[in-house]
C-alpha cells in the first residue's frame, strides 16, 4: 500500500504522478507545482482524486474557452457589416438592338412598304452607345461612436469576420468554416486532380495551396542560399529560416521566429491545452501534434519506404531511418507516399 500524494489517504501503489499529462493536469486544477524528481515523496494517486482531476480540469477548460467566447463575441453589440449594392436590371429601350451595336428605331411616321430594294430595313448605327455598366459598389458602414468607445477598430473587424461554430462553440472566421464544419463531419470532398496523386481537403483553399506548393512547374530560387524552391509560397516560408529571431518569451527566454510560434510557446507555460483527444484523456497544446497521436489510435502509417517494407506514422522516423538504411536515395514528401504505393501495386500485379 501507498499514500495517495493529492488526498494523503491510502491506495494502491502506482505511479499516475509520473505520467506528464495527468501530472499537468492536476497542477493545472490545484495551480501549484508537483515536484516529482524527490525520491521520497509519494508519485501515487487514488482513483477517486484520478476521476476528480478529469473532471475538474475538463470543467476549467469549459469554462475558458466560454469565457474567451463571451468576452469576444457574446457581450458585444452587433456591429454592421460590408454591404453591397443589388445589381439593378439596366432599362429596356424601345429599339431593337442589332448586331454591331446598331439599333432600328422604330418610326411612327415611316411607312411600312418603304425600304430598300433588296427588301431590308437600313441599319442606323447609334450616335451614343450604351457603355458597359460598372460592377457594384462595397458600401462600408462606419463603426459607431458607442463601438468605437469600448472597442478597437482591429477588434470590430475581427468580429465581422468570426462565426460561431453550432457545434463546438468556437470561434472560427468566416473563410475556413466550411473546412472547419467538414472536419466535424470527417469528410474530405476536394480532390487534387492531378494525375497519380489523390490527395483529398476540406475546402478548396487548401487544394490550392497543395497544388501551388506541389504542382506548379515553376522555379523560384532563393536570393541568399540560392535554394530552388517550387513556388511563392515555398519560398516566402523558406525565407523565415534566414532571419533573426526577434520575439522572446518572457519566462524562460527563448527566441522565436514569428509571433504565431510565441503564442503556441506560451501555453506551455500557461498550460493551455485546446486539442482533446476523442479517443482518450490526453490534451496537446497545438492540432498537428493531435494529428500525431491520433494516428496511433486509427494505426495509419502513412510514410511508406519505397525500397524496403518500412512504414511510420512520423516523418522524423522515415528521415532517419531513409538516411540511416538507404543512404543517398531519394526523401519523398506525405502528398508523394499516394504514388509510391501505386507503382508498388503496379509492379505487384
Amino acid at each position: 500500500m501507498s499514500h495517495c500524494r493529492l488526498c494523503s489517504g491510502l491506495c494502491n501503489r502506482n505511479k499516475r504522478l509520473l505520467d506528464r499529462n495527468f501530472r499537468e493536469m492536476a497542477q493545472d486544477v490545484f495551480c501549484l507545482l508537483i515536484d516529482v524528481s524527490d525520491r521520497d515523496n509519494s508519485v501515487a494517486a487514488c482513483d477517486s482524486c484520478q476521476r476528480k482531476v478529469y473532471n475538474f480540469y475538463n470543467f476549467k477548460h469549459r469554462c475558458r474557452q466560454r469565457e474567451q467566447d463571451r468576452n469576444s463575441i457574446k457581450k458585444r453589440p452587433i456591429s454592421i457589416g460590408f454591404s453591397v449594392l443589388k445589381k439593378v436590371p439596366p432599362p429596356k429601350d424601345n429599339a431593337e438592338r442589332c448586331i454591331g451595336g446598331a439599333a432600328k428605331r422604330p418610326n411612327s411616321n415611316t411607312n411600312p412598304d418603304d425600304s430598300d430594294d433588296d427588301g431590308m430595313a437600313p441599319l442606323e448605327f447609334d450616335d451614343n452607345p450604351r457603355k458597359k455598366r460598372p460592377p457594384p459598389k462595397r458600401l462600408l458602414v462606419r463603426f459607431t461612436k458607442e463601438q468605437l468607445a469600448s472597442r478597437s477598430k482591429k477588434e470590430l473587424y475581427e468580429e465581422r469576420r468570426n462565426l460561431i461554430c453550432e457545434q463546438c462553440g468556437k470561434c472560427v472566421p468566416d473563410v475556413r468554416m466550411e473546412s472547419h464544419m467538414n472536419n466535424h463531419l470527417g469528410v474530405k470532398p476536394y480532390i487534387c486532380e492531378e494525375p497519380d496523386c489523390g490527395m483529398a481537403f476540406r475546402c478548396a483553399n487548401d487544394r490550392k495551396i497543395h497544388r501551388k506548393r506541389n504542382h506548379a512547374n515553376e522555379q523560384y530560387p532563393c536570393e541568399i542560399c540560392g535554394k530552388i524552391l517550387g513556388s511563392t509560397l515555398s519560398l516566402k516560408s523558406h525565407s523565415y529560416s534566414h532571419r533573426e529571431k526577434e520575439f522572446k518569451c518572457e519566462i524562460c527566454g527563448l527566441m522565436m521566429l514569428t509571433k504565431n510560434r510565441k503564442d503556441i510557446h506560451m501555453r506551455v507555460h500557461t498550460q493551455k491545452r485546446d486539442y482533446k483527444c476523442p479517443h482518450c484523456p490526453k490534451s496537446f497544446y497545438v492540432n498537428t501534434v493531435l494529428t500525431l497521436h491520433l494516428r496511433s489510435h486509427s494505426g495509419e502509417k502513412p510514410y511508406v519506404c519505397h525500397i524496403c517494407h518500412f512504414a511510420n506514422s512520423h516523418r522524423i522516423l522515415y528521415v532517419k531511418h531513409m538516411k540511416k538504411v538507404h543512404p543517398g536515395e531519394e526523401i519523398y514528401k506525405l502528398c508523394d507516399m499516394p504514388k509510391i504505393t501505386k507503382k508498388d501495386k503496379t509492379v505487384t500485379s
